[in-house]
C-alpha cells in the first residue's frame, strides 16, 4: 500500500463459493502438486492487502484457509451475487476492494501487485488484469461502486458493474496463462503443466 495521506486500503475478497458442478465436486480442495487448489491464491495474496477474507460454502475450505490464519465467512447462499454481497458487506470500509477467483491458481503476486500500484496513481477507476487483449480476473472496484456491487442482479458477478461502466476500466498486463481457471478434471491437468 502507498504511504501518506492519500494511503489508500485495499480489501481482498477470494471467491471460493462454487459448487463445482462440472469438475463434480468442490474443486478448490482438488490436490495441485501435492497442494489443496484454493492453496495458490491464498499465498499469492498473503500480504499484499489490508484485508483479506475468503468467502465460501465448503468447511473443508474454511478449516484450510483458517489454518494459514486467513479471515473466512462461511454461508450458504446459492448466487454469485450473494457472494459478492457478503465480502463487500464486510470490506465496506476499505477504499477499494479486489475480487481473486479461488479456482484461479496461476495468478502471479507481481500482477496483483501491478494492480495494486495503478490503483494507486489512479484510484477512481476500475482496475483488472488482461492478457493479449483479453480481459480476465482479479478485479479492483474502488469504493464508489461498492453500492452497486451489493445490489447485484441475481446470478451476476462484477462483470455486470463493468459493463455498466466501460469508460471508468482500466487493466494492467498479465501472462496468458495466468487467467486461467479450472473448471473441469482436464483443466487442472492444465495449470499443472505450468508449475
Amino acid at each position: 500500500m502507498s504511504k501518506g495521506a492519500d494511503r489508500i486500503t485495499v480489501g481482498c475478497i477470494i471467491m471460493a463459493s462454487g459448487q463445482g458442478k462440472r469438475y463434480g465436486g468442490n474443486k478448490l480442495m482438488a490436490l495441485l502438486k501435492g497442494l489443496p487448489l484454493i492453496d495458490f491464491i491464498l499465498r499469492a495474496t498473503d500480504g499484499l492487502f489490508d484485508r483479506r477474507l475468503v468467502v465460501t460454502r465448503h468447511r473443508d475450505v474454511e478449516e484450510y484457509a483458517l489454518s494459514l490464519g486467513v479471515k473466512v465467512l462461511l454461508h450458504t447462499w446459492p448466487e454469485r451475487s450473494d457472494t459478492i454481497r457478503l465480502g463487500i458487506e464486510r470490506m465496506a470500509d476499505c477504499s477499494h476492494c479486489l475480487f481473486c477467483m479461488g479456482d484461479q491458481p496461476l495468478i502471479k503476486r507481481e500482477s496483483l501487485e501491478k494492480i495494486i500500484r495503478a490503483a494507486q496513481q489512479e484510484p477512481e477507476r476500475i482496475w483488472r488484469v488482461e492478457a493479449a487483449g483479453i480481459p480476465g480476473a482479479p478485479v479492483l472496484f474502488p469504493q464508489k461502486f461498492f453500492s452497486e456491487l451489493t445490489a447485484l442482479p441475481t446470478g451476476e458477478g462484477g462483470g455486470y458493474v463493468i459493463r455498466n461502466h466501460p469508460e471508468e476500466v482500466s487493466a494492467v498486463a498479465a501472462d496468458s496463462y495466468e487467467l486461467l481457471d479450472v473448471d473441469t478434471l482436464d483443466d487442472l491437468k492444465t495449470v499443472e503443466k505450468y508449475l
